[in-house]
């Protein structure tokens, strides 16, 4: 699946029908009516998911749990925005792993500009560990061609050398 998929998590059935009308074009949306069913869909959904839109004061269990389940879960890198209308939750959420809030009554140019906000950093932040690991696969690559003793010449199978070959530690 490559379409980008939004998982919206809230209790109220207008504010998932609002969201969802503004993101239907751009997103596959899942929708979730609570903190329990939302992590049922993470669970189901997490390899497709690209982003969060989590109700904060929900009933059984608030999205202040679910932010709390995220951080401990092997999913907590999925970027999570709040939902709420109390200034108070808003920084709660912040300190417990969403990655950025909307306030209530929605806004859909704000929640348009945020996620974009929110996607781009989680691009630049996948960009740059897939970077990290390039850097340390090639550190470790180095040091084991520099740990032969007498070097290494990539020869193609008929032996024979080519027009460009590759020579490691130029001792071939």
């Amino acid at each position: 699946m490559n379409a980008k998929m939004m998982l919206i998590v809230d209790d109220m059935d207008v504010n998932r029908q609002i969201l969802s009308e503004y993101f239907s074009k751009e997103f596959i949306i899942v929708s979730a009516i609570d903190g329990e069913d939302a992590i049922e869909k993470i669970e189901q959904y997490a390899h497709h998911i690209t982003i969060i839109l989590l109700d904060i004061i929900m009933p059984n269990m608030d999205g202040i749990e679910v932010l709390k389940w995220m951080q401990a879960s092997p999913y907590k890198s999925i970027p999570i925005i709040a939902i709420t209308a109390e200034p108070g939750y808003q920084l709660e959420a912040l300190e417990n792993g969403a990655w950025d809030f909307i306030g209530k009554p929605l806004d859909n140019r704000i929640i348009k500009a945020r996620i974009h906000n929110v996607l781009g950093r989680y691009a630049l932040e996948d960009e740059r560990q897939r970077n990290a690991q390039l850097i340390q696969a090639k550190r470790e690559a180095d040091h084991l061609i520099n740990s032969l003793p007498r070097g290494y010449c990539h020869l193609p199978i008929s032996w024979q050398l080519p027009k460009n070959p590759i020579f490691l530690r130029r001792r071939c």
